[in-house]
């Protein structure tokens, strides 16, 4: 059984369990898998053969409210502007 088949089990175990000790040993070795497998993962991205300004997300996300979208915006040029200090010099000048 692999790792990911492991944590759907536990998930399966714990949501049908009845038995609050047995809900509660169940989530302790599912936080304990769910903690394996977060090493595993960033053991495998510390091994990405690829420079680390390109692991940057290229695309934006889904949003669900405007609000949303104009916070994820606000973000995006603050990065922008810590990227590249020089931009915000020019944007201030134009407005």
């Amino acid at each position: 059984m692999t790792l990911n088949e492991h944590i759907r089990d536990l998930c399966a175990k714990a949501t049908a369990a009845q038995d609050p000790k047995d809900v509660e040993r169940t989530l302790a070795e599912l936080r304990a898998a769910l903690k394996e497998h977060s090493a595993n993962v960033k053991m495998l991205l510390a091994r990405y053969p690829v420079p680390s300004d390109h692991l940057v997300r290229s695309s934006t996300p889904l949003v669900s409210s405007d609000k949303q979208q104009s916070n994820l915006e606000e973000s995006s040029a603050s990065v922008a502007e810590l990227q590249h200090p020089s931009s915000r010099n020019s944007r201030l000048k134009a407005g």
